[in-house]
């Protein structure tokens, strides 16, 4: 009897759209990064095409707990183990993969385009901390105009690069010194934009940079 209300309550929640568990919940998130400055934005005076900018994100303090987990990651628990990173780094990382293995950028976030299914905590896969906070839901990518909990991440063509590195000064970082793609830089450069529950909470460029000593 017992066994069979169990398995009526998963098929009502598969049916319904119960959200399942995110790894984030009942986690604290980490601290305000140094990064994150309360209202900064980035100058949307160097908006091109499709890379536009917001001006102003909100102060730390208005997000809500599940957004500073979006932003920032979680604090290590000595009941539900080591800390997580920030949601959207997962995510980016995850579509630098997808681009390298010339599948390019889903416009929404499939798992059976992630490269590896490492464990977290030991039962939760890697998989489960790509859904979104906020929603559950595996996030869109290719959301331009606001969605809660997705994300809007483009790679940049030769003309976005060539206008980024000169207008933010990643010339020698993206370039070498014939205006050739640099060694140096690791993989696609990718402009995206966070979606909270309610607003744009985090934005930028992400690119990796080989390590020189």
């Amino acid at each position: 009897m017992i066994r069979s209300l169990c398995f009526t309550l998963m098929v009502c929640l598969y049916l319904f759209g119960v959200a399942a568990a995110h790894p984030y919940d009942n986690r604290e998130p980490a601290e305000q990064p140094n990064w994150y400055q309360d209202g900064a934005g980035w100058n949307s005076n160097y908006n091109l095409g499709r890379i536009v900018f917001v001006d102003e994100l909100p102060d730390w303090e208005e997000l809500t707990s599940t957004e500073k987990k979006i932003v920032t990651g979680t604090k290590e628990s000595i009941l539900r183990g080591p800390a997580y990173g920030p949601w959207w780094r997962e995510v980016l990382k995850y579509c630098e993969h997808t681009i390298n293995s010339g599948e390019g950028i889903p416009q929404r976030l499939d798992p059976d385009l992630m490269p590896f299914a490492a464990l977290i905590d030991g039962h939760q896969s890697y998989s489960e901390l790509l859904r979104s906070p906020v929603t559950g839901e595996f996030p869109l990518l290719d959301s331009e105009e606001f969605s809660a909990g997705d994300m809007y991440i483009v790679e940049l063509d030769n003309e976005e690069l060539e206008y980024f590195a000169d207008n933010f000064g990643y010339r020698n970082d993206w370039f070498d010194e014939s205006g050739n793609r640099s060694d140096n830089l690791l993989g696609p450069v990718l402009f995206y934009r966070v979606y909270g529950e309610s607003r744009v909470i985090h934005q930028g460029l992400f690119f990796k940079l080989r390590e020189i000593r």
